[in-house]
């Protein structure tokens, strides 16, 4: 089912900001000081970049495409920056960097994925 874009907008970052509150987050490996804020941050930005993709008319599936590449990427730099900030007992300030950074990216590309997704744009 396609909604209309405000409407999707609103569906994406309400999803991300459940995500961060339910402790889904955390589950997945984000910190747990660090998750509400990171949905908050991924929310607004997801949201943000939707409205550019929507504005400059970017096909569908290119935004999708794009939103998942950065996706992956967002969530393996977060694996391997927790996995580093762990290993180096909390002395490693850029891998703690990239695990949170990761986190912020990786959902505000998920409620940009979201909102492409189901969002319906000028009719189509």
């Amino acid at each position: 089912m396609r909604f209309p874009f405000p409407f999707a907008l609103l569906l994406a970052a309400a999803i991300t900001l459940i995500l961060g509150y339910s402790g889904i987050v955390t589950f997945l490996g984000a910190h747990p000081f660090w998750a509400q804020s990171t949905s908050w941050i991924g929310a607004i930005a997801g949201a943000a970049v939707a409205l550019v993709l929507l504005w400059f008319r970017v096909p569908r599936m290119l935004a999708l495409g794009l939103a998942g590449v950065v996706l992956l990427a967002a969530g393996l730099a977060a694996y391997f920056g927790k996995a580093e900030f762990v290993a180096s007992y909390a002395e490693n300030g850029l891998a703690g960097r990239f695990w949170y950074i990761g986190w912020m990216v990786g959902l505000g590309a998920l409620t940009s994925l979201i909102a492409v997704g189901v969002g319906r744009a000028r009719g189509a």
